[in-house]
């Protein structure tokens, strides 16, 4: 379970399946609407509903199993798996099934998010059903926790390739100590942790740039628009 592309394929089956659960009560109870759209012509109802809660569910599971996985270690178990991992090679067929990139899960969970907030307030969902507002807010907060749990994994890695980050405690660390660096430096608050290495340290400039364009841009237009349209 410690497998990146397991975590990921096994978040996104389970995702199709709540995304489906979704669809169907929404379809029983009349919520879904037909294909045309006031905003974005071209693009049906029923694919942004079906989308919406699959996005918001993957980022749930994947974050959700992630953790589980990773958390309940000890030092010592921890310690071995980071080496492991670290040592692990990608394969050339790794970008066809799954990206650890932590970048590129931060790019991909901005655009998501920034489609679906868009289409959501063009098309005028939040003032039929309100619902739309909370999945709308929970697709920029489950893809801000992505960036935080993806860039968690490659400060994990780091450190079990020998590219140590320093806590300032004496335990040896564990995985919710590299989620803890990885929110502080999501939420510029300041890095917790000192590092001795210049890609980690360039991983950490990448992480932070990221950090600021999801919330100044994605986080602030999310709110913006949805509850403009909310109150419009």
């Amino acid at each position: 379970m410690t497998n990146d592309y397991w975590r990921q394929n096994v978040s996104a089956l389970l995702a199709l399946v709540c995304a489906g659960v979704f669809f169907a009560v929404r379809l029983n109870d009349g919520g879904i609407g037909d294909a045309d759209n006031e905003g974005w012509a071209g693009v049906p109802d029923y694919v942004i509903q079906f989308a919406l809660p699959g996005w918001v569910a993957f980022c749930a599971i994947y974050c959700g199993l992630t953790h589980r996985v990773f958390a309940k270690m000890g030092p010592d178990e921890f310690r071995e798996t980071a080496q492991s991992k670290a040592r692990a090679d990608n394969k050339w067929w790794h970008s066809w099934v799954g990206s650890t990139d932590p970048a590129g899960w931060t790019v991909l969970g901005a655009i998501v998010a920034t489609v679906f907030v868009v289409v959501l307030a063009q098309n005028g969902y939040s003032r039929e059903d309100s619902i739309y507002i909370f999945l709308g807010l929970a697709v920029a907060a489950g893809s801000w926790v992505l960036m935080a749990y993806s860039y968690s994994l490659t400060y994990m890695r780091a450190h079990g390739a020998g590219e140590v980050v320093e806590f300032p405690f004496d335990e040896p660390p564990v995985f919710e100590d590299f989620l803890s660096h990885a929110v502080f430096v999501s939420t510029f608050l300041g890095p917790q942790a000192r590092v001795r290495s210049r890609s980690v340290l360039n991983a950490m400039r990448t992480h932070a740039l990221l950090a600021f364009m999801f919330n100044a841009v994605v986080v602030a237009m999310t709110v913006s628009l949805l509850f403009g349209t909310f109150s419009g």
